[in-house]
């Protein structure tokens, strides 16, 4: 036998040394250094650590009828390796996915393309659509269950609920405030499981349960809401409005009996909706409240004992002059008009914009202002809904107010409210002088007990009850002598007030005489006064003044609050 030659021996050994060090380098490298690291990749793959989501807290009307609530539904997946052909696994699911086949191929190829594991085909798949799919008995496909929000009627109220995404967290609406409290607390499953996925019962494992979410009680009447949706319907339609709004309170409380506004959305197909559609006219569009305004201005000087109702002005030659610096403005009535001598009654009834002028300049900017502020204008009111603004006003200590801004002002112009905010001071007058909460969530229930309830609340004495009184007379006034034939209701004293406003353009000025928003308030009945409705018209194109077009859905509305709640008519038709 040969020997090997002594080199070749040498770079044999070299080699088996190297590779035992490399070997033993590893080893250094995975027990030392990265030993912790791999030890926790290990247990991530034997270990389970998911949420558990809580039940989301159903929402009910006053009456206990449902408006939104949660069911269980599925998701589909495709495990994308294991789908040998796109195209026929695409048309066997089209139909109980509701989607095209070319779609669902096109998400399996992009998920192929891109090397994805997994892809979604579609969400909150119904029971019957579920079955469907896993009857299919299709390799690669997977259903996982997940809850879905669901509001039984469509558009029903969809403003004041909002919605619940996809993720369920609530946004905008009760949906959006009340999130936390409806949405429970999500809990926690630790477990261990075996190289197939299945918990290991005998291993150390934790669940902690989820606190599943409240329920909700609203103010809200749905029968009143219908119907305020139906009448705001009707009037949107036969002026071709851009949209409107209705709101119903009772004034003693400030609870919200209905609160519709157009256009609206259907929370259930919230995806398919541009974000502003989300926006709640009647807490976050601002506008110019015209004539309306009076009641405020009329509450103000009467309370601070500048006018009653019985003081005369006389509004010849038909215009003031208002100096402000370097210019000169002059302040009309509606189309010009000249009254003459009038009463103070007399101007809310002719809605005389010299007659409130005559009233702020005897209150001065600053009793006059500091009014508007306790009557809660230029501020949120507070109430319980996502997304509330708080107006436009220019106080009198602002650097850029001046003069003409207390003029119009007092007849509604050049300041800038919500529909909350309007029918919340209004209520306020009419009630004894009380400025209320708004407020739209009644109680909040867990497993049938209460744990929240929103009482009423006083914010503040904003006028006396005598004045309270005598601008429920007024108002009564304006009705039987005025505008009777649009929103007087037989049988019953309600007092009343119509604005005619003209809408701001973008660069100063008004967009036109004829591009207006038109609203009235009705409020009843008159010897202890309920309930409150506003109605806003947004320029309506048929016909501009707000008597004309919101007049008539104020009164139907306030025949349904007299019926529902057993209001008996008091007197004879005048």
């Amino acid at each position: 036998m040969t020997e090997l030659p002594r080199q070749r021996v040498y770079c044999v050994l070299l080699v088996f040394a190297l590779f035992l060090g490399s070997i033993g380098t590893r080893l250094v490298s995975f027990q030392v250094f990265r030993g912790a690291a791999l030890s926790r990749e290990a247990d991530a793959e034997h270990a389970l650590d998911e949420p558990v989501p809580a039940r989301r807290g159903v929402i009910y009307d006053s009456t206990g009828q449902v408006l939104a609530t949660t069911i269980p539904a599925y998701r589909v997946f495709a495990i994308v390796d294991q789908v040998t052909d796109p195209d026929a696994l695409a048309q066997a699911l089209a139909a109980p996915l509701a989607m095209s086949p070319d779609a669902i191929a096109k998400l399996i190829k992009d998920g192929q393309d891109k090397h994805l594991d997994w892809v979604q085909l579609q969400r909150h798949l119904t029971p019957t659509a579920s079955d469907q799919v896993r009857a299919l008995n299709l390799k690669g496909i997977v259903l996982d269950s997940e809850p879905q929000r669901v509001y039984p009627n469509g558009d029903f109220a969809s403003a004041v609920l909002g919605f619940a995404n996809w993720d369920m967290q609530g946004s905008y609406g009760v949906e959006g405030y009340y999130n936390a409290a409806i949405g429970g607390k999500p809990g926690h499953l630790i477990a261990e499981r075996d190289v197939h996925g299945n918990i290991i019962s005998v291993a150390q494992n934790r669940y902690d349960p989820p606190v599943d979410g409240d329920d909700a009680v609203l103010t809200i009447n749905a029968g009143l809401q219908r119907q305020a949706e139906q009448e705001l319907d009707a009037a949107v339609k036969d002026q071709n409005a851009a949209g409107g709004t209705v709101i119903v309170m009772d004034v003693q409380t400030g609870a919200i009996l209905a609160m519709a506004s157009r256009p609206s959305f259907d929370p259930n197909n919230f995806a398919q909706y541009d974000l502003s559609t989300f926006n709640n006219p009647a807490i976050s569009e601002i506008y110019e409240p015209g004539s309306t305004f009076k009641l405020l201005t009329m509450a103000i000087g009467i309370d601070t004992g500048k006018v009653t109702p019985d003081t005369v002005h006389d509004d010849a030659p038909g215009y003031i002059l208002v100096q402000d610096g370097n210019q000169t403005f002059r302040i009309t009535n509606s189309g010009g008009a000249v009254y003459g001598r009038e009463t103070m009654t007399q101007v809310l009834e002719r809605s005389a914009n010299l007659g409130a002028a005559f009233v702020a300049q005897r209150v001065g900017p600053e009793l006059f202002y500091a009014k508007l502020r306790e009557f809660g204008i230029g501020q949120p009111t507070g109430v319980d809904l996502q997304g509330e603004e708080a107006g436009i006003v220019h106080w009198d200590d602002a650097p850029d107010w001046r003069p003409v801004n207390l003029i119009t002002n007092s007849f509604g112009q050049g300041i800038a409210v919500t529909p909350l905010q309007m029918i919340t001071a209004i209520s306020a007058i009419v009630n004894g002088g009380k400025l209320m909460r708004p407020y739209i969530v009644k109680e909040l229930r867990h497993n049938g007990q209460v744990v929240k309830r929103n009482d009423p609340q006083v914010v503040r004495q904003v006028i006396s009850p005598q004045t309270s009184r005598q601008v429920v007379d007024m108002m009564t006034d304006v009705v039987d002598k005025v505008s009777y034939p649009y929103i007087g209701v037989p049988g019953y004293a309600i007092g009343s007030k119509s604005g005619t406003a003209q809408v701001p353009a973008p660069n100063g000025g008004y967009l036109g005489d004829d591009v207006t928003i038109g609203s009235e308030v009705g409020i009843g009945p008159s010897e202890n006064p309920r309930f409150a409705v506003l109605v806003v018209i947004d320029r309506p194109k048929k016909d501009p003044w707000g008597a004309h077009v919101a007049g008539p859905p104020v009164r139907d509305l306030l025949i349904d609050l007299f019926t529902e709640y057993a209001i008996p008519p008091t007197r004879r038709e005048p």
